[in-house]
């Protein structure tokens, strides 16, 4: 078993959904985690920075999987202003997040690091 063990989270499952896909390879993948963590960046930008075959929708597939959340297209969608100023925008700058919907009290959030949890 491939154990790819960052400080806070086991990717190996990660790597078993990228696998399947072969949207990576091996050492992409284990160069991907060990320069998020070292860099502290986001790993999805990584992966798709170092897997040279895969596309940004096989990547964002397996995140998806892996995380247990749905991956939401905002290029086409329109946002109200009112929602869209509900988070901060230094708020949403420094966590790379945004409010895209707002249905009575509940809000859907896009994030580009589900690892964030602040």
């Amino acid at each position: 078993m491939i154990s790819f063990l960052t400080k806070e989270r086991d990717y190996s499952e990660l790597w078993k959904i990228i696998e399947e896909s072969q949207s990576c390879t091996r050492e992409q993948f284990k160069a991907a985690v060990k320069a998020a963590k070292q860099l502290g960046q986001v790993l999805s930008q990584v992966l798709l920075e170092n897997c040279d075959q895969a596309s940004e929708e096989s990547i964002l597939a397996a995140l998806s999987q892996f995380y247990n959340i749905p991956t939401v297209e905002l290029k086409h969608k329109v946002i109200s202003p009112y929602v869209l100023n509900l988070l901060p925008k230094e708020v949403a700058a420094e966590h790379q997040v945004i409010v895209f919907k707002k249905v009575k009290d509940f809000i859907q959030v896009a994030v580009t690091d589900p690892e964030d949890k602040q």
